[in-house]
């Protein structure tokens, strides 16, 4: 067996597609090289197997561990396992780590032994790689603690944990999955330091097709299920989570979280999903997220005023297009959306007029 290395990378993938090699790449050419690549492949369908198959052969950092489909908190779980030094870092098969990453976590980790968690900063970037948007976050446990009451504010593949403290809380926990993550943190701020590095170490890839998308109304349940569990652990000592069922809303129920918790989650939930969609230019996707989370939230959260703006820009777009019938649908829309929105928009015509008039008369 080779030397225990000081970083164990741990990278799920399931039909990794176009951008697996420039995440595989992005880990091999760190300026830090004493790491192991932990890279579990769930059941991939597509070339995944392929395209991992010459790093293995070249690289013997690289470890490939093939599986039948188990779902990603499995596949966390078999990789950290599997990891043999002392720090582990997370990495997901569509990002791309920046050159630094690994040398600047492991350095603070080292120099701040009361932390268990270091993430960063994250650059996201669009399908084809276009940068959109660096994400900040809180960087203070004390921060980081006050943030989480509220999101997550670690991306999670941007974090390198120490294992020691990932065993002692139990790993990742099924029944969270897809915010199998959030749980995780929320456990470790109760019995350690969490940190965040304010530089952007990761490119952070945005599309429609990522789990975060496809398994939003599931990640939001799974939100509010952990924030519940939190609060019961701290006044029981335990929580009482199911072993692998996910969290669903009758259990929430059962757990004394009122229906309309659920329903404003939905819609902040359903809200930013949408605000990220329209930043990397998918207006259709955005739509159709607010019309989801429209009706799986009865349009709290905000969502009725995000889904009515939309529409109405859709409206104003086909009038001007000459497509009369088209924008009174979506006008229909955007009113359905938010019943007061003719009112809103007379206001604003009133205001805007009034301001208008006075600019006019001071300056004639």
């Amino acid at each position: 067996m080779p030397e225990i290395p000081r970083v164990s990378v741990v990278m799920p993938v399931h039909n990794g597609g176009p951008y697996l090699q420039h995440a595989v790449d992005s880990i091999l050419g760190q300026t830090f090289t004493d790491f192991e690549f932990l890279i579990i492949d769930d059941g991939s369908t597509d070339a995944t197997a392929e395209v991992l198959r010459p790093y293995q052969v070249a690289d013997n950092r690289v470890r490939v561990h093939h599986q039948e489909k188990a779902g990603l908190v499995a596949s966390l779980n078999r990789g950290c396992s599997q990891a043999r030094a002392a720090y582990i870092a997370r990495m997901d098969a569509d990002d791309i780590a920046y050159p630094d990453r690994l040398a600047r976590q492991v350095e603070f980790l080292d120099r701040h032994p009361r932390v268990a968690v270091v993430g960063s900063a994250v650059v996201r970037i669009d399908a084809s790689g276009r940068e959109i948007k660096q994400n900040a976050c809180p960087t203070s446990h004390a921060q980081i603690v006050e943030a989480l009451r509220e999101y997550t504010c670690f991306t999670h593949p941007s974090v390198m944990l120490r294992a020691a403290a990932l065993v002692a809380v139990g790993g990742y926990r099924p029944a969270y999955g897809p915010a199998e993550d959030y749980d995780l943190w929320l456990r470790l701020s109760e019995q350690y330091e969490l940190a965040n590095l304010p530089d952007p170490l990761l490119y952070y890839r945005v599309y429609p097709d990522q789990v975060s998308v496809r398994q939003l109304d599931q990640q939001i349940l799974s939100v509010v299920g952990a924030r519940a569990a939190a609060r019961q652990r701290a006044l029981t000592g335990s929580d009482g989570s199911p072993a692998d069922e996910l969290i669903t809303a009758e259990l929430l129920r059962k757990w004394g979280v009122p229906e309309t918790a659920v329903a404003d989650a939905m819609g902040r939930g359903y809200c930013y999903a949408a605000y990220v969609m329209l930043q990397i230019g998918q207006a259709d996707e955005a739509i159709e997220l607010l019309r989801t989370g429209w009706h799986l939230s009865h349009g709290r959260g905000g969502l009725g005023a995000m889904l009515a703006g939309a529409c109405s820009k859709q409206a104003k777009t086909c009038f001007l297009a000459g497509r009369v019938l088209a924008g009174l649908s979506w006008g229909a829309e955007a009113w359905r959306a938010q019943l007061t929105l003719p009112f809103h928009l007379l206001r604003h015509h009133l205001i805007r007029t009034r301001a208008e008039i006075g600019s006019a008369g001071a300056n004639p």
